[in-house]
């Protein structure tokens, strides 16, 4: 049985896209003005599709491990944090689309969690609380 969701990633991606450095720090040239940033700010949700509720940004997260999906989410920015409910379980998007890339994620997993991130809409990286499995299979955390 599938949990819902309790993801949170803290500077959800770092992207070295073939060496690029920060775009904020150098100014953008008509030639690669197609190419995704090379690091995602998290102070709001710009760099994403429009989505439901249960996504935001925080300041930090934090999970009971005695609890199952239990994650609380403080003020401020830099983590992503998503947190379903009945009403709010939507996807999370980039607005650009990626080929080849260096991805570098933080993941906290309550209890009990169940989730993935999935590459170029087609690839999901597990993110699944396999906390204690013996023999991992491809099902546990960091499958493909």
């Amino acid at each position: 049985m599938r949990h819902p969701s309790f993801l949170a990633l803290g500077a959800f991606c770092a992207l070295g896209l073939l060496g690029a450095v920060d775009a904020s720090a150098q100014p953008a040239r008509p030639e690669h003005a197609d190419l995704p940033p090379s690091t995602i700010a998290l102070t709001d949700l710009r760099a994403f599709r429009p989505t439901s509720a249960n996504w935001r940004v925080a300041g930090d997260a934090s999970a009971d491990r005695t609890k199952q999906l239990a994650l609380v989410a403080e003020p401020g920015t830099g983590v992503l944090v998503n947190v379903p409910t009945d009403a709010a379980k939507g996807h999370l998007l980039t607005t650009w689309e990626h080929g080849d890339l260096d991805l570098s994620l933080d993941v906290m997993l309550p209890r009990a969690s169940n989730s993935g991130v999935y590459l170029m809409g087609r690839y999901e990286v597990q993110l699944f609380d396999s906390w204690g499995a013996r023999t991992p299979t491809f099902a546990d955390i960091g499958g493909i």
